[in-house]
């Protein structure tokens, strides 16, 4: 069971993220939990009490959108725990998955289609970059379907099992036995080294799984993953890593993804540096 926390900002870019944790809370004894954070409005002493007046008009209409998608959550037999927050959004997240033991985080990335953005949102990236929760992130216009085709990609000499067991276990959700793992080469390699004894030994870690192993490599990694997304008609990517560094080589933009490219399916993020 997990207990998932989705974050909505009441637009109708975030309602991808809210769509996917229905299907999950409708697959299994998820507890889904939602929340809408209010940034303070901060005035001079003089503007005190309009700002006072203006939070209180945000946090009545925060009520009445959360309403809405509670009812609609309702309709399909779930009980979501709505939640309204107002303080600085990191704060406030740091809180709630301490407060409700949280352990998978729901965003929607903005990025969608915008040709000068990188491989997530702005937002999304910031919250990656602070927050310390597997994350799913989940494409503003992306039509949430059933998954079926699953890549694992990394930066690793070697798959790291403990994220394969987790992949697997969420992946129990959608009856899914078999991924394809697809290595990123780093920069100071030359040459892919698939070591047959390394690939060996990770099906023999999971005897009743089906892996596939692929390699991606290249000046502009995230465009290519994204063709070889397409050809292979994934509809659902884990990305995994022992770096910290390597996450944001993804967000910070150092890989820049060429205008035609598009985030297509949900990633999952799980990384020693952020669990």
């Amino acid at each position: 069971m997990y207990r998932i926390l989705t974050l909505t900002d009441f637009s109708e870019n975030s309602k991808s993220a809210l769509e996917f944790s229905k299907i999950l809370a409708l697959k299994s004894d998820c507890v889904a939990n939602i929340l809408h954070t209010i940034a303070p409005v901060k005035g001079s002493i003089t503007l005190s009490d309009q700002s006072v007046e203006l939070n209180n008009i945000l946090f009545e209409d925060a009520i009445e959108k959360m309403d809405e998608i509670v009812s609609d959550f309702n309709a399909v037999d779930i009980s979501p725990n709505a939640m309204i927050r107002s303080g600085v959004l990191i704060q406030v997240l740091e809180e709630i998955i301490q407060e409700f033991n949280i352990d998978l985080l729901l965003i929607t990335s903005y990025g969608y289609g915008n040709p000068t953005r990188k491989l997530v949102g702005k937002n999304a990236a910031f919250i990656l970059a602070n927050i310390h929760t597997p994350t799913i992130i989940v494409p503003s216009l992306h039509e949430v379907t059933d998954i079926n085709k699953v890549n694992f990609v990394h930066q690793l000499t070697k798959p790291k099992l403990n994220h394969l067991y987790d992949a697997f276990n969420f992946l129990k959700l959608f009856n899914i036995n078999e991924l394809d793992i697809v290595h990123i080469l780093s920069e100071e390699q030359d040459v892919y080294k698939a070591d047959k004894s390394m690939i060996q030994n990770t099906q023999k870690a999971f005897p009743d799984k089906t892996i596939n192993f692929d390699f991606i490599e290249g000046e502009f990694v995230v465009n290519r993953l994204y063709h070889f997304l397409k050809e292979y008609q994934t509809d659902f990517l884990v990305i995994s890593s022992n770096k910290k560094n390597f996450w944001k080589r993804f967000v910070s933009g150092n890989i820049h993804v060429d205008a035609d490219a598009k985030i297509i399916v949900p990633i999952f993020v799980l990384s020693d540096a952020l669990v």
